[in-house]
């Protein structure tokens, strides 16, 4: 929810200790068992869902770039999984996928962004940068 019945992009949570490559490859793997690999930042995206004028939910959306060497989809518990065509999707010839997820694709497919990693270490109650 709220994008049940939607095609959307693939996406997950976060494991505490996982960087974001690490969490994009894992969450592509458990959802349609693709071995991926990280290419690239593409951007970040907050979107919210409006309901009766009123903010029903919030998503951080971290848009990347992977490379893989085979397209071939296996349906996991997740739900169906498909490709569709780049410029199928962006020129609207396939229904009921999450529009913002088109937008994601129009806006960032081609962009780079940088994401730093910082890594922090916290010993008796003192925080130190690694």
């Amino acid at each position: 929810m709220p994008y049940k019945n939607y095609w959307g992009l693939f996406g997950g949570k976060q494991i505490s200790g996982e960087t974001i490559p690490e969490t994009i490859e894992r969450e592509i793997f458990e959802e349609a068992e693709i071995k991926a690999q990280f290419l690239k930042y593409n951007g970040i995206v907050y979107e919210r869902l409006k309901e009766n004028e009123q903010f029903k939910h919030s998503f951080l959306f971290i848009i990347t770039s992977l490379i893989t060497s085979s397209l071939e989809v296996k349906e996991r518990s997740e739900g169906k999984v498909a490709w569709f065509e780049y410029d199928n999707i962006i020129n609207n010839k396939i229904s009921d996928i999450i529009p913002s997820d088109i937008e994601f694709l129009k806006r960032y497919a081609d962009k780079k962004i940088d994401v730093e990693h910082i890594v922090m270490e916290e010993e008796n109650q003192r925080l130190t940068l690694k």
